[in-house]
């Protein structure tokens, strides 16, 4: 009877020990982003693509530089560490040729989109990240700067082209900053809309607070505004919280405070509120060896609050150097005579995964990956207030529903 006791202890303890991991796990692969600043200005020729080549395009964007395989080191990501989410920096500006409000270019999303597809061909999940701190060239987007309905025309035709892509998911925008909240919710709220009558029902949609995306009280001074934000069917569960906290200042020192002051706040508030978050960017900078133990341990936190925590992807790699960013997570090497890891993404972004998580890896296949976490979905994502349709337009009072659907967004 003992022996038969142990055995079934044994099992339960294994059992939440394997299923304990945050969903995703992944890097950013950023390059598309070059150029951008902390004010939304995207200089043209400023991006850095992180493609080898241009992928036989015959086109004049010889001002770029292309010398960084970011799809090379996606799959390495994903065959060696079975990562499953990258996310994918990139700049309004870029997307639609410095043209605001306009369709999205040819040239310049088209090459976007090979980054894109490289990445869901190793059968990841893939974020799009509009890198430009809520604004454009300087100002606010809806106080001041381009118009809610800018925006909303950016994410509808991005909503459009990747409706049929159910392993996209949509980061509205990096690090917002200086923004009224109040007004900010409603520019978010028209995003999500425009995303939702473009055709994209199913994908993940990452709402930004304040603060650069600060998880730092983020409970306090963006949750309960971006709360207000509703599905177009009045669901939240596909409305996930993007936050953002590093472990180094810059300066050569290094945080420890953050699971105490910053993270367990947070899990309390979204606990107590039944919602999700996704760590977008975090890191310590590979640079300063006394802060990778104080990263493994803020990411083994994460992984142990999967209830609360969706998702990380680390800062960065992709067009970063492997050598001179302090916050680099590009590997050195190339595909050619293969990869060698930074210390901090094998001692703490990969381990603290593997030791508590069996979630499915990028390295099966797209379909077997997609239908794993289509069957999590009832537990991890599952609407707190289901409605009778959840594809009808319903008639819901929510703030900058009818304002979208009377939007024409140019072809």
């Amino acid at each position: 009877m003992f022996s038969r006791l142990l055995g079934v202890l044994i099992i339960a303890l294994s059992f939440s020990r394997v299923f304990a991991g945050t969903k995703f796990n992944g890097v950013n692969i950023a390059g598309f982003d070059f150029g951008c600043d902390g004010d939304g200005f995207c200089p043209k020729g400023g991006a850095t693509p992180p493609l080898l080549s241009k992928n036989g395009r015959n086109t004049d964007i010889s001002h770029y530089l292309f010398y960084s395989d970011g799809p090379g080191q996606m799959h390495h990501f994903s065959q060696k560490h079975g990562m499953n989410v990258f996310r994918l920096p990139v700049g309004w500006q870029f997307l639609v040729n410095h043209k605001v409000g306009g369709p999205l270019d040819p040239t310049n999303a088209g090459l976007y989109d090979d980054l894109v597809q490289a990445c869901l061909k190793v059968g990841a999940y893939c974020m799009i990240d509009i890198h430009n701190y809520a604004r454009w060239d300087g100002k606010i987007i809806g106080q001041g700067g381009a118009t809610d309905e800018q925006f909303a025309s950016l994410w509808w035709h991005l909503g459009k082209k990747y409706k049929n892509e159910p392993r996209i998911m949509m980061g509205l925008m990096n690090e917002p900053h200086d923004v009224d909240m109040d007004r900010w919710t409603m520019t978010v709220q028209k995003a999500v809309t425009a995303i939702r009558k473009a055709g994209a029902r199913s994908q993940l949609i990452l709402l930004p607070g304040n603060h650069y995306s600060s998880a730092r009280d983020f409970h306090k001074n963006c949750a309960p505004e971006l709360s207000r934000v509703k599905d177009i069917d009045g669901t939240v569960n596909k409305l996930i919280f993007d936050v953002h906290k590093y472990y180094d200042d810059g300066r050569g020192h290094c945080r420890t405070d953050l699971i105490d002051d910053v993270y367990r706040p947070l899990v309390t508030y979204l606990r107590k509120n039944r919602r999700k978050a996704f760590v977008s960017e975090t890191g310590g900078g590979s640079s300063y060896a006394k802060c990778i133990p104080n990263v493994c341990r803020g990411l083994k936190y994460l992984h142990q609050n999967a209830d609360v925590f969706l998702g990380i992807t680390g800062w960065s790699a992709g067009a970063f150097s492997s050598k001179s960013y302090d916050l680099t997570l590009t590997p050195e090497g190339s595909a050619k005579v293969g990869w060698t890891d930074q210390k901090i993404l094998t001692e703490c972004f990969v381990p603290m995964w593997k030791t508590v998580s069996a979630r499915p890896r990028a390295g099966r296949r797209a379909a077997e990956l997609d239908a794993a976490i289509e069957a999590d979905n009832d537990e991890i994502l599952a609407p707190r207030e289901a409605i009778a349709d959840p594809d009808a337009d319903a008639d819901l009072e929510v703030a900058g529903m009818d304002e979208v659907e009377e939007i024409e967004f140019e072809a």
